[in-house]
């Protein structure tokens, strides 16, 4: 593998701006989930980084929530 050549069957990594962006939320809202255990997160250093396939089942998870998203 050389470099900038993409690994096999890893999903892309989103930054903290990609993910608010995505769910329509602030960032400070992301560093919050993300603090709290609610949304996984990798964190390099200070930098938070967001597995996109991890936030989209985050999301799947919603709105299959105990009231199915309501």
């Amino acid at each position: 593998m050389s470099a900038g050549e993409p690994i096999s069957g890893i999903d892309k990594m989103w930054k903290v701006s990609d993910v608010a962006k995505y769910l329509s939320m602030s960032e400070s809202w992301v560093y919050k989930q993300a603090e709290l255990g609610e949304l996984p997160c990798i964190r390099f250093g200070a930098a938070l980084r967001f597995s996109s396939r991890a936030v989209k089942a985050f999301v799947t998870a919603l709105m299959r929530g105990p009231n199915g998203g309501r």
